[in-house]
């Protein structure tokens, strides 16, 4: 127990004395993010072939309810982390202290190179349609 208590004070005074990021981004420009990636990347393009495949704007409409109602779920759990792990760094962080720095750093170049990539030339596809 005393061991826990020992790496939980090591840690802090870490946090204490390395500089940290300015958290910079407020309610409204996080909220401009997030709702600018989910309208950009997919309602202009999804309900066309949504309604194509089961016919009936009723179920075309739950599933988007439903799928509404998942995310949230999602940005709860981010949340909790959040307030869990006060760092500037988002999932690389989460992902470093539950799996190692290793699982943090192939997170990171992933997101670099495959992950955010494939967003945006979704998103600039979507506009050449």
């Amino acid at each position: 127990m005393s061991d826990r208590k020992t790496v939980v004070a090591q840690k802090e005074e870490t946090r204490m004395t390395q500089p940290e990021l300015t958290r910079g981004l407020g309610a409204y420009a996080t909220t401009a993010v997030v709702a600018g990636t989910v309208i950009g990347t997919g309602i202009f393009l999804v309900p066309s072939q949504m309604l194509a495949h089961t016919g009936s704007p009723l179920k075309v409409m739950s599933v988007w309810v439903f799928a509404g109602i998942l995310s949230l779920f999602g940005a709860l759990g981010y949340a909790e982390l959040g307030g869990a792990l006060p760092e500037a760094g988002g999932e690389y962080v989460y992902l470093r202290e539950a799996y190692g720095r290793g699982m943090g750093f192939v997170y990171g170049w992933s997101q670099f190179l495959v992950a955010k990539a494939a967003s945006i030339a979704t998103i600039a596809t979507g506009c050449l349609l």
